[in-house]
């Protein structure tokens, strides 16, 4: 999580992992604004979508038919909040159970141009703590891990609800804040937006 050098090698391996296909099948893994086009059958699936400064990705189908066949499995990820998230195919809400770790399988199977989906994946503010040390903790919101501005580790509260989020707009990066044990506020960026300014991603709780 701290060290630049090892990421920048999986930079290039996004882009063929964002989705894979088998049969009639499409499997939505990451949550990036793209586009795949299967012009065996005829199908396009545009995502478009914030992430992770907003918890939403858009799915519009397109299509030279009138109707194609198609399965569309949607990762859901481990750190996903059940009761928050949802799906709405053309503006309507599914019942679907989702679980976290697993894909689930659109129930509509026959799509036509200008199709819609919408994924609501919540997502939380959590500690994940080191193997050897459960009072050593580094901070998440969902699968980003925050960088703490601060030239010093802190000792933070063990409540993860007194970090709070100040980010306005899905157009404004992604910040928390929150106050240390000594009264010394601190404000969190995800890792990857921290650039020229001193930080840590471990801070000891009580």
């Amino acid at each position: 999580w701290c060290c630049y050098t090892t990421a920048i090698d999986q930079w290039t391996k996004m882009s063929d992992s964002i989705y894979f296909r088998q049969n009639s099948s499409i499997y939505v893994n990451l949550f990036v604004s793209s586009e795949v086009n299967w012009t065996d059958k005829n199908f396009v699936l545009r995502q478009l979508t914030a992430f992770p400064r907003e918890s939403t990705t858009n799915f519009t189908i397109n299509t030279s038919f009138n109707e194609v066949h198609m399965t569309i499995n949607l990762r859901v990820p481990s750190w996903i909040v059940l009761n928050e998230s949802w799906i709405e195919i053309n503006h309507l809400r599914q019942k679907l159970d989702l679980i976290p770790s697993t894909y689930i399988q659109l129930p509509k199977l026959n799509w036509k141009p200008n199709d819609e989906i919408v994924y609501k994946m919540a997502m939380n503010i959590h500690f994940e703590s080191i193997n050897d040390n459960p009072q050593l903790v580094s901070i998440l919101y969902g699968p980003i891990v925050l960088g703490g501005l601060t030239k010093q580790a802190k000792v933070l509260f063990n409540d993860v609800n007194l970090i709070r989020r100040i980010q306005r707009s899905s157009s404004e990066i992604l910040l928390f804040e929150t106050t240390s044990v000594d009264g010394t506020r601190i404000q969190f960026l995800p890792l990857y937006e921290i650039v020229n300014q001193t930080y840590t991603v471990y801070f000891p709780i009580q």
